[in-house]
């Protein structure tokens, strides 16, 4: 990311039920437009000693004036607990799960 970007979390929260780690993020960027999901979930997994395909990144809003991002985190501890319980919409998202077929009723 840079020194264009201040990735900051908060609201942490170790849920062990879920296998997951959750958190509020905020992403400063006063010189950039928008941010890279994959730039974030590279600097969240360094940050957290996670790999990168367990990391689930959500709902992220730009505030009106720019500069400023905020969304969802959900760690995972590994890849195979994100399949389990993530659901199906956000898999799909990311490529993960298979697309449905639009004609199957």
């Amino acid at each position: 990311m840079g020194k264009e970007a201040v990735v900051r979390c908060r609201n942490f929260i170790d849920n062990r039920l879920l296998s997951r780690r959750q958190c509020i993020v905020e992403v400063y960027h006063p010189k950039v437009a928008s941010l890279n999901f994959g730039e974030l979930r590279d600097e969240l997994s360094n940050k957290f000693a996670v790999n990168k395909d367990a990391i689930s990144l959500f709902d992220f809003y730009t505030k009106f004036g720019g500069g400023r991002t905020t969304g969802f985190a959900l760690l995972y501890d590994n890849k195979d607990f994100k399949l389990k319980y993530e659901p199906a919409y956000r898999l799909r998202r990311e490529k993960l799960l298979d697309p449905r077929d639009a004609n199957a009723g």
